[in-house]
């Protein structure tokens, strides 16, 4: 039985779009959270007798933030038959991934002491912001 138009999702599309807002992602991360955020983190790390991220962890870290971008655009992708194409679909999209991820890791980087709640409030509003142009991205990127 043939599927109703706009409910099939194009595999190989997905995976570039996702691909191409992961690397919005990775440029945000170290564009900003780690320029602004990282010596902080670093010097708290040392403080609690953590050593500091080593390369294997900056692979996973990327690997993370390719995945991320993957499941923003999926969410995108699943909410289009129902939103339509567009900025407020693409900034759904980032929400509801911020939402599920964001708020825990930083109120856990908070309680473990690695990041003062400023700091946790300021990169939880810059990971919205990465979201939403990574989700933008992909958006623009994929195609049916």
């Amino acid at each position: 039985m043939p599927q109703p138009a706009g409910t099939s999702i194009n595999l190989s599309r997905l995976l570039l779009a996702g691909a191409l807002a992961g690397a919005v992602y990775v440029a945000g991360g170290v564009a900003v959270g780690h320029a602004l955020f990282g010596a902080e983190m670093i010097e708290n790390l040392h403080r609690l007798g953590v050593p500091p991220p080593s390369g294997a962890d900056a692979v996973r870290h990327v690997a993370l933030r390719l995945l991320a971008g993957l499941v923003t655009t999926f969410v995108y992708v699943l909410a289009l038959p129902r939103l339509g194409r567009g900025w407020r679909t693409a900034f759904a999209a980032a929400l509801a991934t911020w939402l599920a991820a964001y708020p825990v890791f930083l109120f856990a980087l908070v309680d473990l002491g690695v990041l003062a709640p400023l700091t946790a409030l300021l990169a939880g509003a810059w990971g919205l912001v990465e979201g939403f142009l990574a989700a933008l991205a992909g958006a623009r990127a994929y195609r049916e």
